[in-house]
Order: C-alpha cells, then sequence, then structure tokens
C-alpha cells in the first residue's frame, strides 16, 4: 500500500531504516503514518492495539488527532497526557498540510508530539517528480539559439500535476504581502532560476519615459535584441531604491527589442536611470543550465537540466504544495526530526499556538517564507536548518506592546542560508516583531539583504553569527531596526557579524542599522569584522553602545541627527509613520512611563533631537572611530573608547578572523579597567 499525503498519483519512494522513538506509558496513543506493515507493528508495540491507529494520508491522520482531543481519554479511559504521531522513514509526497485546531485548550492539556525518523530520514516534499521519460527535446524555434535549443527539454506541467497552471503575472510590490506562486521547479534538489536576462548579475536602465498612455517605457542598457512572450515576462530588481526590490508585469515589449512597458503606476516607488534589473519569464532568454521557462497556453515547461547542484537529491521536481502543517489556536505541539521542502508558499504556519516547539526540522526550497508564528507565546524553533528560502526564514509576532506582555518565542540555535532568493529586500533570516521575542546563537549567512529584522518592544538578538549578507543591497542593514519611537528596550548583544559590504560600490552597507530615528536599543558585547560601517545611529535617543568591539571597519561608529536636519519635515508630520506609531501605542500608561521614562515627554521634549545616546568603552581596531556627521547634537569620552592601529591585525592571521573566538587575542591588548566579559559568550552554531 503505498502512503502519502493526498498525492497526484506519483510513485511513493520509502527509504525504512532503523528507528527508534521514544517510548511511551499507559497514559498516551500512537498515531503511525506513512509506513508499511513491519513498520506499523514495532511503532504501536509499546501501546495497547486499541490506542494505536495505523494511517495512511494526512487527512485519516488529522482525524485522529481531532478525536483524541475531544475525548482526552486513551481508549482504557485513562487520561491522555500524550499523542505521539510518528511519520515512517522515507520519501513522502504531499498537496496538502496537516492541519491541527483546537489541541490542548484547556489549562495542563496533553502533548501532540509529531515525530520523524530524522532529518534527511523523513522526508516530506510538495511537489510531482517529472521522470526524464517524460522529457522531450525542444523544437527548433526563432526564438531560441540552435545550440542552445539542443540542451532544452520540455515537459507539459498539466498532464504531469494534474493542474493547470496560469504563469505568475501579477508581480510583486515592494512591501506587499506575499502570495503564493503558480509554478515552482527544482532540480537536483536546489531551486531552478526563471530564464532571465542576464544570466548573471543585471543590466542597469540607461532612461525612463512615458508612452501616450502614460505608460512606463523601461530603456535597458547594453541591451541585446530579445522578443518577449505576449504574457508572462517580468522586469524584476532594485527599479527605484537599492534597498527595494519588485517584481512587474511586462504588459508589452518595444519592437527594438530593448525596452519593456510597464503599465502606469504599477510600481510603489517609481523607477530610476542607473538602477539594476533584470528580465524574467522569456523564453527567449533561456540560454544557461538550470533556467526555465513557463508557456501557460500551452502548459509546456521548457527547462535546461545543468549539474545537479543539490547533494544527490533527485531530479526534475514540479512543485505543487502550497504548505506542509497548519497549527492553529492550539497548545502543547511539538514538531522534530523531519524535513520539508519543495513549497508554493511556506513550509510551517503557526497561529494563536502556545508552548509548541519546532525542533530539529530542515526546510528548504520554499518559494516564500519557512515559517510564520503569530499571536500565541513560548513558540520554539530550535536546531533547525533553513536553506534556499525564496523569502523570510522565520517571521515572528509575539507578545502584547500595548501591555508589555512579552511572547517569549524564540528562534534558536538554527542555520539559515541562501534564503530571500526570489524576494531579496525586507525578508530576512529572523523577523521579530510583537514584544519580548529573541534570536539567539543562530548562523546566518548568504543573503543579498538583511539577516535580522526586529521592531516593536524588549526583542533580544544574542550570540548569533552573521556573514556575508547585505551581499546586493545599500543602504541596509544585518541587522536592522528603526522608525517608531516607541519601539524601545531591544537589546543587542555578542553577536559576531563579518564581511558586511554591501554590493559594488556600496556606501552604506551597515551591521546594525538604527534606522530613522530608532530609539532606546542596548548594543553591547559585538564583533564587527570587515563592516563598512559596523553601527548607525540614525538620530534617535536613549540608545547605548557599549564594549563592542569594531576590526577593519570603514566607520566604527556613525551617529546623525536626522530628526533636526534633512528629516525634520517628516518628523514634524503627524501622518508621517513616526508620528502614527506614536499616536496608536499608550505611551502615557503605568507600564510604559516605568520602563521607558523618557518616553511619555517626547513631544515636549526638543522633539526630532538626538538625546540621551551613550558610547562608551568601544575598541576600534584598524577602523574609523565614531563617525559624527552632526556633531554638535552629540557628545562622548574619547577616554572612554580605545583605537588601536593596524599592527594589531597581525594577531589574527588565518581562520581565526572568521570566527568570534579568533577576537579573544585582543583582550591581552586591553587595559585592565577594560569592562568588557566575553567569557560568557554561547557557543556559535557550526
Amino acid at each position: 500500500m503505498s502512503r502519502c499525503w493526498s498525492r497526484p498519483g506519483s510513485v511513493l519512494l520509502l527509504v525504512f531504516a532503523s528507528t527508534t522513538y521514544a517510548s511511551v506509558s499507559s497514559n498516551e496513543a500512537v498515531i503511525a503514518l506513512w509506513g508499511d506493515d513491519a513498520w506499523s507493528v514495532a511503532a504501536c508495540a509499546q501501546v495497547s492495539r486499541a490506542d494505536c491507529k495505523v494511517v495512511s494520508d494526512v487527512e485519516q491522520a488529522a482525524s485522529m488527532i481531532k478525536s483524541y482531543s475531544a475525548s482526552g481519554t486513551t481508549s482504557n479511559g485513562m487520561p491522555l497526557k500524550t499523542l505521539r504521531v510518528l511519520l515512517a522513514p522515507g520519501i513522502h509526497r504531499v498537496v496538502r498540510p496537516l492541519e491541527i485546531e483546537n489541541w490542548s485548550k484547556l489549562p495542563n492539556g496533553p502533548s501532540l508530539i509529531i515525530t520523524g525518523a530524522g532529518q534527511e530520514k523523513t522526508i516530506v516534499i510538495g511537489s510531482v517528480a517529472a521522470p526524464e521519460s517524460e522529457w522531450h527535446q525542444m523544437s527548433p524555434s526563432s526564438l531560441v539559439d540552435s545550440a542552445v535549443a539542443s540542451n532544452v527539454r520540455m515537459v507539459n506541467y498539466e498532464k504531469l500535476t494534474g493542474r493547470r497552471a496560469l504563469p505568475d503575472t501579477t508581480g510583486e510590490l515592494f512591501g506587499h504581502e506575499l502570495q503564493p506562486v503558480s509554478v515552482s521547479v527544482v532540480f537536483g534538489g536546489r531551486p531552478m532560476a526563471l530564464a532571465r536576462w542576464p544570466s548573471a548579475g543585471y543590466t542597469t536602465i540607461k532612461d525612463v519615459s512615458e508612452d501616450k498612455d502614460q505608460q512606463t517605457i523601461v530603456h535597458f542598457s547594453d541591451a541585446e535584441p530579445h522578443e518577449l512572450p505576449a504574457k508572462g515576462a517580468l522586469i524584476a530588481g532594485y527599479l527605484s531604491q537599492d534597498w527595494a526590490y519588485e517584481r512587474i508585469p511586462i504588459s508589452r515589449d518595444l519592437a527594438d527589442g530593448q525596452a519593456g512597458v510597464m503599465a502606469k503606476g504599477a510600481t510603489l516607488l517609481g523607477v530610476k536611470k542607473g538602477q539594476r534589473v533584470v528580465v524574467e519569464n522569456s523564453l527567449s532568454e533561456l540560454d544557461s543550465p538550470n533556467e526555465w521557462y513557463f508557456d501557460g497556453e500551452s502548459q509546456e515547461l521548457y527547462f535546461w537540466p545543468g549539474l545537479a547542484v543539490g547533494a544527490n537529491r533527485g531530479g526534475l521536481e514540479l512543485v505543487v504544495a502550497n504548505l506542509f502543517l497548519r497549527i492553529k489556536d492550539s497548545n502543547n505541539v511539538r514538531i522534530e526530526a523531519l524535513t520539508l521542502q519543495n513549497s508554493l508558499d511556506s513550509a510551517i504556519d503557526i497561529a494563536g499556538s502556545s508552548r509548541t516547539a519546532i525542533d530539529r526540522v530542515t526546510i528548504r526550497n520554499t518559494a516564500n517564507g519557512a515559517i510564520s508564528i503569530i499571536g500565541g507565546e513560548n513558540v520554539t524553533v530550535q536546531n533547525c536548518l533553513l536553506e534556499d528560502i525564496g523569502a523570510g526564514g522565520v517571521y515572528i509576532y509575539g507578545g502584547d506592546r500595548n501591555s508589555l506582555r512579552p511572547g517569549n518565542d524564540r528562534v534558536e540555535n538554527c542555520e539559515i542560508r541562501r534564503f530571500a532568493e526570489r524576494i531579496k529586500t525586507y525578508q530576512p533570516a529572523i523577523r521579530l516583531e510583537g514584544d519580548g521575542n529573541a534570536a539567539v546563537s543562530n548562523y546566518i549567512h548568504d543573503a543579498p539583504h538583511s539577516a535580522i529584522i526586529y521592531n516593536g518592544n524588549d526583542q533580544l538578538v544574542e550570540a548569533n553569527h552573521i556573514s556575508d549578507v547585505v551581499l546586493e543591497s545599500d543602504d541596509a542593514g544585518a541587522i536592522y531596526t528603526g522608525r517608531d519611537w516607541t519601539a524601545r528596550g531591544s537589546v543587542v548583544r555578542n553577536n559576531f557579524l563579518k564581511n558586511i559590504k554591501g554590493k559594488n560600490g556600496a556606501h552604506q552597507a551597515v551591521g546594525l542599522y538604527l534606522d530613522d530615528q530608532a530609539s532606546g536599543n542596548t548594543v553591547e558585547q559585538n564583533i564587527f569584522a570587515d563592516v563598512t560601517i559596523g553601527v548607525l545611529v540614525g538620530g534617535g535617543r536613549d540608545n547605548v553602545i557599549r564594549n563592542n568591539i569594531f576590526v577593519n571597519n570603514r566607520s566604527s561608529i556613525a551617529v546623525d541627527a536626522r530628526g533636526v536636519t534633512w528629516q525634520k519635515s517628516e518628523t514634524l508630520d503627524r501622518n508621517w509613520t513616526l508620528w502614527k506609531n506614536l499616536l496608536r501605542m499608550p505611551v502615557d500608561s503605568p507600564a510604559y512611563r516605568k520602563k521607558y521614562p523618557h518616553l511619555a515627554d517626547l513631544r515636549s521634549d526638543d522633539l526630532g533631537t538626538p538625546k540621551y545616546d551613550e558610547f562608551h568603552w568601544n575598541l576600534f581596531i584598524a577602523s574609523g572611530g565614531i563617525d559624527a556627521r552632526d556633531i554638535g547634537y552629540y557628545s562622548w569620552n574619547e577616554l572612554e573608547n580605545i583605537r588601536l592601529g593596524v599592527d594589531v591585525l597581525k594577531d589574527f592571521a588565518g581562520e581565526r578572523r572568521n570566527s568570534p573566538e579568533g577576537y579573544e587575542v585582543i583582550r591581552s591588548k586591553l587595559p585592565t579597567s577594560w569592562p568588557v566579559d566575553y567569557a560568557s559568550r554561547k557557543v556559535i552554531p557550526n
């Protein structure tokens, strides 16, 4: 019998392994999903026959979970303590998610533990395999060079998946909510790229004009003649700003093939000459390995199968699932020891749930995000690997800002890499919003924009190792927050940031960016190494920058007074974001007055002026010191910050410069009274 989550008629491969699951007690029950008879017998061995349900698909499993939730007892009437859903080892193909709702709503209710055989042992895949027997050679076409056409293969998407898809023609505007994509393709375990010009990097916008219908005409620099499809091509890139990525449909192609036309008002921020863009989803641009193009009319998918870029993780996969797991209004749920890969949207959606954990789960190849956690409290994502993520990694909104009740949601000891691959800006590895949440001891690397973005109150960003982010963008921070006077109390501590340089010529790639009058942050005991600007304080107040080490940075700390200089008009505008945030929060409440004493009087206390900022005991090694653009508004004691020369870098040869532990040698260079304590730094993963 084949076992699946509502799969569309594909062959299921089960890879069985010897697996040991936790022992169970008389207050426990088991649901065994996907295994063969021998595995199911072993899974059920430690509970009574009546309390072990063997099921073959997700609908049956969800029904059993709901039944146990309603009864709250085992078959012999004992109060249910734990329901275990054991997932067999193997590769399991799915279309629809496992949905859990209203589990354990009563105090001290039972736990639900969903356990796989281990990462890379239980693998849940949201795609249909396209075997080579279904591939056929591309016919000669005037749109594709004959040498290229000989490498291109085709499959019929509708035939293989059982669903008719349309090209993604709506685009994605900066800052708008992302929707599931219509088509996504994986080859060799990694997402393939839409056929694009240029094949690598970007072209630039040579000129911008309008036609008689006020549609925007974008002329490309160094453009080669090309022919775009009648429907489906997009212009993608940094159309207006180097911190804002958009994907905009092309309404038509000009006859010279060197310009595209966008509908009037199609972009949120406009289009500027000199900005970086690409043209996507055009058959004429399918000219490199691991690219694809989809024809919505014929349902033919064209692709160039290059080398398998994932570690032997299979051939061509056509993604069909939007989501793997949805947990709503539930408590005491734990998901562990499995892999989720290939999704048109995200992987796990948790809403209104508490005391929930995602542990030792690998998530890869999602078109949008990986994990969303909204509402509830005490939700933890730990010991996970997230890779090849189209947008952001883990989004958290926990706690209540009005009452300053913490959410206590955490992302801890995870590796998150190659994220924001499709939507490239403001899609961080971790986003913290609300009150009292944390990102601790994570290894985050290889992305075009920010690693961690936090907003709200009392967030903790601690002991993270962040490197090689902000690779494409400018005026951006590896860790970023901003534009809210009321978002206070956050701590950025003991982080190691390395190689934050931005795109070629970037002037403002920042380690920690306190943007647009961000206030009330404590920044301490961090290491900023090989960063363009270590910390940027953009006109805020009540920020404490102390006990940090800056190595080989152009500027260590940059400060300005934008609220009374170039941003003064916005600062006084009650319709601007800063004022909207101020007026909607209870800054006069006892809780706010006690915790943030300067906030309630902000409007009468030199509004917009940076005040109460502190810069103490920072160490600058072969780096610029404190760069005050509006120096009249700031003061600090130079004796409280120490600068050492380039000769100190001789102590950091080889690999020691790539890890926080390598910088401990500088302690021997410091005065005995220097108040930095790095001995308590947590071990950085990987």
